[in-house]
């Protein structure tokens, strides 16, 4: 069996020496698998959606909280405690998030009414998910397939000098393509979205064309900076003070604090882009004026009609940590029915090692499904709140609906 560590010449990378060798059917086995278990919960999250609003939201916490006690009662049966404690508090954390929100589930069911309508109606928006989708996994076993070569090349030269530096890099290079191609994805969408809400005669390609033309920069600049964030966050959490940080207690609090400031940072600004780029979808405008009109919504408005009344942003975050977890059990089920000695005991290192990275594909590929939600949802609340006049002249027959929403969602003043 031809095995990734003959690939020599790519650049090592020593901080993840210590991974097992792992052979290139391992890797198509664990990606088979997380690709067909991601695929599956969103063909199955789709119909919900589009047909009974109400299993959509109900789905995800009835799934997640039906995935914690099962798990919890497997790791119980073999005896593992901390996993079982995890897993019930992951339980617990579902149905406190299932007790809070569900008195705003009738406002979210309305939103996802009128997404389920577009998207029935928009043929586009489909071709352009397919393809996204179809791009977006091949990136995804690309960079897998990337990142097992560099691993697995690393042995055969242990006197590497910048380990560190190429560790960066090549976190930061994920990082950043991810970032731009799912900003990209929203903001294709959101053109789409404002061109049905506006009801434009311009066809989909040109309006593609027109946006994806005009903001292509602008996209890469707002994801340059949540790239940049997120690095510096992630570096932050894994990287061990020194022994002279220890040893001076003034600066343990300190770096906690850091953390948790890099932490909330990266929230603010990936809930702050996430609006700037609908406005860039609506207006075809650049990211620092999107941002600026971001800002004087949320100066005016606040973040309660963006965020409290709308649950649909959890809902699909719950999403995609189940298929996460169906991902990574899928690849287990496969793992085990192989006839390899490495993978008979079910807790060899490989074997976990498969596992979590194959719950990472299946979630990167679930994130395509939110995007497009998410991209929908962005787009109807910034139109609703600024474009309420236009109900009356283009949507005369999805009226009744959408005054349904407007008690959550009050007009504010053109000019401050």
């Amino acid at each position: 069996m031809y095995r990734l560590h003959r690939f020599e010449h790519i650049i090592p990378w020593r901080l993840v020496a210590k991974l097992p060798q792992v052979e290139v059917a391992d890797v198509v086995v664990v990606s088979v698998a997380a690709v067909f278990a991601s695929v599956l919960l969103g063909f199955v999250q789709l119909l919900s959606m589009l047909f009974v609003c109400k299993l959509f939201i109900v789905g995800a916490l009835v799934l997640n909280c039906t995935a914690g006690l099962a798990a919890s009662a497997y790791f119980y049966s073999e005896q593992q405690w901390n996993f079982m404690g995890l897993t019930l508090l992951y339980t617990a954390v579902i149905l406190y998030v299932a007790w809070k929100v569900h008195r705003r589930v009738a406002f979210s069911i309305k939103i996802i009414q009128l997404c389920s309508r577009l998207l029935r109606k928009k043929s586009s928006i489909w071709a352009i998910y397919v393809g996204m989708l179809v791009l977006n996994t091949t990136l995804s076993l690309f960079y897998v397939f990337v990142f097992f070569c560099v691993a697995s090349t690393l042995r055969a030269d242990p006197d590497i000098q910048n380990e560190h530096q190429v560790y960066l890099v090549l976190i930061f290079a994920g990082l950043y393509l991810s970032e731009i191609f799912q900003n990209s994805v929203q903001v294709i969408v959101g053109a789409l979205c404002a061109k049905w809400y506006f009801n434009s005669n311009a066809s989909t390609l040109r309006t593609v064309y027109n946006t994806f033309g005009k903001c292509f920069g602008s996209i890469c600049l707002g994801s340059l900076l949540a790239s940049v964030v997120t690095l510096l966050k992630e570096v932050c959490l894994w990287m061990n003070p020194s022994d002279k940080l220890h040893r001076i207690a003034v600066l343990k609090p300190l770096w906690k604090l850091l953390e948790i400031a890099l932490y909330l940072l990266d929230i603010a600004v990936r809930y702050f882009n996430e609006y700037a780029f609908a406005y860039m979808a609506i207006y075809s405008r650049g990211y620092v004026r999107s941002s600026f009109k971001m800002f004087r919504l949320y100066h005016v408005k606040g973040c309660d009609t963006l965020v409290n009344d709308c649950i649909i942003k959890v809902i699909l975050r719950l999403y995609t940590v189940f298929s996460g977890l169906l991902g990574g059990l899928t690849a287990y089920g496969c793992l085990r029915l192989l006839d390899h000695p490495q993978y008979s005991s079910g807790n060899s290192s490989i074997t976990w090692v498969l596992v979590v990275l194959s719950g990472v594909v299946a979630v990167q590929l679930s994130r395509m499904l939110s995007l497009i939600i998410d991209a929908y949802v962005h787009v109807l609340l910034i139109c609703l709140v600024e474009h309420q006049d236009v109900l009356e002249w283009e949507h005369a027959q999805n009226e009744p609906a959408f005054r349904a929403i407007h008690p959550y969602l009050a007009p504010y003043p053109r000019k401050c």
